[in-house]
């Protein structure tokens, strides 16, 4: 961050306060919005179950299949309703009104509780105890009968009665109350930031022709010229920022030619033998390389030539190093002028040489080894 322009601080000032704020209130509402869904889901099943508890009491006890079925299919017109299940003490469904293929949910009864809810991602599942009200002996209970809301000490449990109610409602209001939120989000954030722009340009513009023209001058624009409109130091800066471009663009003209004539030096020593000034052992390889691909590819002929001087140590040992180096070179120079231009003679050690005749039959190859050796046996170095 200490690395920002000055520009992005101040927008950074203006613009992240009010985003946080923003964030916060919209996140704030989203989320008590999206409670209160979920919230209503739960109250509305609680509340069947609740109702549909009492009422299956009188079918559970006469084991009246065709009343408990009437009540799941009332039951299951509420909305959101997938599925509603009245099972007795055993987990034995008795009657089952809405998707069959939710019915494996029922084996799943919260224990310990009057009202269990289990919540899964596409539903809530509700599993109430139906129990037996208190009756005088020999009492048949009426139907529709008062049911505790909460299981109490001694009373039968006759059977359960199981309401699953979908998700999918809850989760599209969700999804759209979301994107509503997002809208109005991206609405505010865009004026917020055209508020934090106008903002600031007045005070960055100035400064950012300034840095416009230090890279200019950093990615070697040395021409970039600052005009001197605003007064006071901005002043003083643009003239210092076309005084530094000037003298950089004449100390660069002068130090190019020198690069480039060292750049040639590198590149030649890099790839000849300092000594004799032929090709040296690295880049004979990698024209040999070379050779060898095009040999592969295109079925062109060529030679290598591996070359030695016989008893170069008793010169070096006898006449000292330094007219080694001499017959090196005079030597060096003697079998260059007598191959192709196009060929490759190298120093591949001290007193070894190694030449590549390229585009060379055999029958010529072997002239040229013949030509060589008859040209440093006739030479004579004082």
């Amino acid at each position: 961050m200490k690395n920002w322009s000055i520009k992005w601080r101040l927008l950074l000032l203006a613009f992240v306060p009010a985003v946080t704020i923003l964030v916060l209130l919209v996140s704030y509402f989203t989320n008590s919005r999206i409670k209160d869904i979920n919230l209503s889901l739960s109250e509305r099943g609680s509340a069947i179950a609740r109702q549909l508890a009492p009422a299956s009491e009188y079918g559970l006890f006469t084991r009246n299949a065709e009343s408990l079925q009437a009540l799941a299919d009332s039951a299951k017109k509420e909305a959101d309703v997938s599925l509603v299940s009245i099972s007795d003490s055993t987990g034995a469904v008795l009657a089952s009104s809405g998707d069959k293929t939710l019915l494996r949910k029922s084996d799943e009864k919260p224990q310990g509780v009057a009202l269990g809810v289990l919540d899964f991602p596409d539903m809530l599942y509700f599993s109430l105890p139906v129990y037996q009200t208190e009756a005088k002996p020999g009492e048949i209970p009426e139907q529709g009968g008062a049911t505790a809301a909460m299981p109490q000490r001694g009373l039968v449990i006759l059977g359960w009665v199981n309401v699953t109610l979908s998700k999918a409602t809850t989760i599209s209001r969700t999804d759209a109350l979301l994107r509503i939120s997002m809208f109005i989000a991206v609405i505010v954030l865009g004026a917020t930031a055209v508020f934090a722009l106008r903002l600031t340009r007045g005070i960055t513009r100035p400064i950012s022709y300034m840095v416009r023209a230090v890279e200019g001058i950093e990615a070697g624009e040395l021409d970039v010229a600052l005009t001197p409109s605003a007064g006071g130091e901005l002043a003083v800066l643009a003239k210092g920022v076309n005084s530094m471009a000037a003298s950089i663009k004449a100390s660069r003209e002068g130090l190019q030619e020198k690069v480039d004539r060292a750049t040639v030096q590198l590149t030649y020593y890099a790839t000849h033998d300092s000594l004799t000034g032929l090709v040296n052992r690295r880049e004979f390889e990698d024209r040999l390389g070379q050779a060898l691909i095009a040999a592969r590819q295109n079925g062109s002929v060529h030679a290598l030539c591996f070359m030695d001087l016989d008893h170069f140590k008793i010169v070096n040992d006898t006449c000292g190093h330094d007219a080694g180096d001499e017959l090196l070179r005079q030597v060096a120079s003697l079998l260059k002028y007598k191959i192709r231009e196009g060929d490759t003679l190298a120093r591949v050690g001290g007193d070894e040489f190694g030449l590549l005749l390229e585009n060379c039959q055999l029958e010529r190859a072997l002239e040229v080894s013949h030509l060589l050796c008859e040209t440093i046996r006739a030479f004579r170095f004082s």
